[in-house]
């Protein structure tokens, strides 16, 4: 057992996975190993993660950072693999039907596949479009002020 406060008994993982799947299903023959197309695909990876990891606080929790090209559900259980993650948390769009069919669910294939516990979460988008639908939704307060006949033409 590991001594010390319990933030040191923590370590996030962030991984950022640009997705090469949709190459092999249009090619056929997955060219995404051309070196051309790996190292633009990882400066983006890069560059997206930099992003990322500008915007979020920690509060001084260690993080290791990892940006890889590849198909994202197995790049994510295999990397949990790797460093033997006691926990994966994964964002959804939350496709459904056809768009889903399509695209495919990163998530549903983490969560299929994965050697440990995975907790799906919506994302930042959807949860707050979410947010902002149930608060247009509600009905407003009532002010008690009477409308006047004027104010009613």
């Amino acid at each position: 057992m590991r001594s010390g406060s319990p933030k040191s008994l923590v370590r996030i993982i962030v991984l950022h996975v640009t997705d090469l799947g949709p190459v092999m299903m249009t090619t056929g023959s997955g060219e995404y190993h051309l070196p051309t197309y790996m190292e633009a695909a990882r400066r983006r990876c890069d560059d997206q993660m930099q992003d990322f990891l500008e915007r979020v606080d920690f509060d001084d929790v260690p993080v290791d950072a990892s940006a890889v090209a590849g198909y994202c559900p197995a790049a994510i259980y295999e990397a949990a693999a790797r460093e033997g993650a006691d926990l994966i948390i994964i964002s959804t769009h939350g496709r459904t039907g056809l768009r889903r069919a399509l695209i495919g669910s990163v998530a549903e294939g983490t969560v299929r596949n994965a050697v440990c516990p995975v907790l799906v979460v919506p994302s930042f988008t959807r949860a707050r479009k979410e947010l902002v639908n149930r608060r247009a939704r509600r009905p407003k307060p009532a002010t008690g002020l009477k409308k006047s006949p004027r104010s009613s033409r």
